[in-house]
């Protein structure tokens, strides 16, 4: 019989205050990597913090003084990243796009999963296959 691969090892890191459990969080998570086609054993954080947290991080490595919504840091060797996230962002392009909380929060965790995955939109193709997953996701969560 075959074992099944096992999947990411994901640690949740709070800042702020989400409304979410951690379980949930994996489950959005496992789905991107599940979707994507990733397999294997690997490690991955997920950070909930502040906007000004997120401006700091966005300034120091991208070089944008501004605040984001979420933050994608790959790594590799076992260690597939962290994904940093605004919850504050969050809840406000929630508002702006007329989306419940968990629906934008899931998109923007399984877009930050994508791009550790080395899925990119610079390229209308390649926006085209990202978007397509990040949609796929979301549908398969039942938040789309």
């Amino acid at each position: 019989m075959k074992r099944k691969a096992a999947g990411p090892a994901i640690s949740v890191y709070r800042k702020v205050a989400a409304g979410v459990s951690d379980a949930w969080i994996r489950s959005v998570a496992e789905a991107a990597f599940k979707a994507a086609g990733a397999a294997g054993p690997a490690e991955l954080g997920v950070a909930l913090v502040g906007d000004a947290e997120i401006r700091r991080l966005n300034r120091k490595y991208r070089g944008k003084d501004k605040t984001t919504d979420v933050l994608s840091f790959g790594y590799g060797n076992g260690m597939l990243g962290d994904i940093i996230i605004s919850v504050p962002q969050i809840r406000r392009q929630a508002k702006e796009n007329g989306a419940g909380f968990r629906r934008e929060l899931a998109m923007m965790l399984a877009h930050g999963c994508l791009h550790i995955l080395g899925h990119d939109h610079a390229g209308k193709l390649e926006a085209a296959r990202m978007f397509g997953l990040q949609d796929s996701i979301l549908k398969r969560l039942g938040l789309w």
